[in-house]
């Protein structure tokens, strides 16, 4: 999921396995303890488990012994467009102990594992899953959708493979029978091409599985942890600052990605040391004028392929780093965390309009803020100005989500701060003409 080159914007996984997960970054995570009365397969309750969690409008099945190809979310989401059920047919399973496999002759309906649909279909799953309490919660989607689901082949470019035989409890499809994989031209041969071109860039995973390398203890060094948060600042001829500030983040997270945002003249120590930076995990954008803040962030968060922003300006210093708690702040629909202030008057200049404009409402201050970047794209963007987050904030004030997306971190910069120190006298004062709301927001 986190390899999607379309990311979930909900991750919902239920679990009932006999060990709990103990990380679930990236997951709405959902432990469902195995009760008396489970039946013998539990897909159905785990699925009556996630329904009333479901906030979106494309849902897609995801089993968790499968594989799907980075393009997989994509390319389904690209069919929902014009269909209300989705789905692949003629599933291709792989049996990893004997290297058996098989295309399955399925072309009336598709396997659960490779079904999606819209949210219109919701309400037609609680009725499936109450006949389904074993088994065919595929094959009754399939019959309930009728003219309304889409089937197609992945042929050309694979984009799924049902893996049978790993570890753990047996699954309840056809393919996890060996014996169905008897015939000559049903075993793969030696060095596993088949496998190599279905999965082609994890198959080594799945043979690593298979010879005993990969276990519980070493599975670390196969999945290290992607990325959740980019780290974004901009800045223009203050090296000292920017040195600072860089430095500062790097003693917490010198593994973060950073995206620096540079408007410094090409003659100047600032741009000669942040081309110095650059690194894998330090990308720097040398633009040779001055950008701006609120349209170097712009492109900073276009450029950012996390999850998540941490937004900061040259002039802090991160003292402790608040990540760890910020980040369980994050719902679904939370735009970002920082200091507020709580009585912005969106009447006055310094808040950049000129004529009335309804009321108070909060600001998220951009010298040190955690966004999630999906929710950014909702509203109106950063611009050039001197509070340059502030017709984001008018725009979300306006809808009347300020008090819900917008969540204050205690003792963030206030005062004598344990986290950040801010100094924004030490940098230059954006240039005008600024972006006015003349009918923006």
């Amino acid at each position: 999921m986190l390899h999607q080159t379309v990311k979930p914007d909900q991750w919902i996984v239920v679990d009932d396995g006999k060990i709990p997960l103990t990380s679930a970054r990236g997951m709405q995570y959902i432990r469902r303890e195995p009760q008396p009365d489970d039946p013998r397969f539990t897909l159905s309750r785990n699925l009556e488990t996630a329904l009333p969690l479901i906030r979106g409008d494309k849902i897609f099945i995801i089993e968790d012994d499968d594989y799907y190809a980075p393009d997989y979310i994509a390319e389904m989401s690209r069919r929902l467009d014009s269909h209300e059920v989705v789905g692949l047919m003629h599933a291709k399973y792989y049996y990893l102990p004997t290297g058996g496999h098989q295309t399955h002759a399925n072309a009336t309906h598709c396997s659960l594992a490779e079904t999606a649909f819209r949210s219109s279909f919701l309400p037609e799953m609680p009725e499936i899953l109450r006949l389904s309490t074993e088994s065919y919660v595929d094959l009754r989607i399939w019959i309930k959708a009728g003219a309304r689901g889409y089937r197609f082949n992945d042929n050309e470019k694979p984009l799924y493979l049902g893996i049978k035989g790993l570890p753990g409890r047996g699954g309840i499809g056809i393919g996890h029978d060996p014996n169905r994989y008897r015939k000559p031209n049903q075993k793969d041969a030696a060095g596993r091409p088949m496998l190599k071109k279905w999965v082609p860039g994890d198959y080594q995973v799945y043979l690593d599985i298979l010879s005993g390398k990969l276990t519980s203890e070493n599975h670390h060094s196969y999945f290290p942890e992607v990325p959740l948060i980019t780290g974004i600042t901009v800045c223009q001829n203050t090296k000292d600052l920017i040195e600072r500030a860089y430095n500062s983040i790097r003693q917490f997270h010198p593994e973060m990605p950073i995206i620096i945002i540079d408007g410094s003249d090409s003659g100047n120590p600032c741009a000669a040391y942040l081309r110095g930076l650059a690194s894998d995990k330090t990308t720097v954008v040398s633009l040779g004028y001055n950008i701006g803040h609120g349209r170097g962030m712009c492109l900073g968060i276009e450029k950012a392929k996390t999850r998540y922003a941490l937004i900061f300006d040259s002039d802090i210093e991160m003292l402790k780093s608040p990540i760890e708690t910020m980040l369980p702040m994050m719902e679904e629909d939370t735009f970002g965390i920082g200091h507020i202030d709580d009585k912005a008057d969106f009447n006055r200049f310094v808040c950049g309009i000129h004529g009335h404009v309804e009321g108070l409402g909060r600001y998220l201050q951009p010298c040190f803020q955690l966004i999630d970047i999906r929710n950014y794209k909702k509203f109106y963007p950063y611009v050039h100005h001197g509070a340059p987050c502030y017709l984001t904030m008018l725009d979300i004030h306006k809808r009347g989500l300020s008090g819900k997306i917008l969540k204050q971190f205690p003792d963030l910069i206030d005062g004598v701060s344990k986290f950040v120190r801010h100094d924004p006298h030490k940098t230059k004062n954006i240039e005008q003409p600024w972006v006015m709301n003349e009918g923006l927001v």
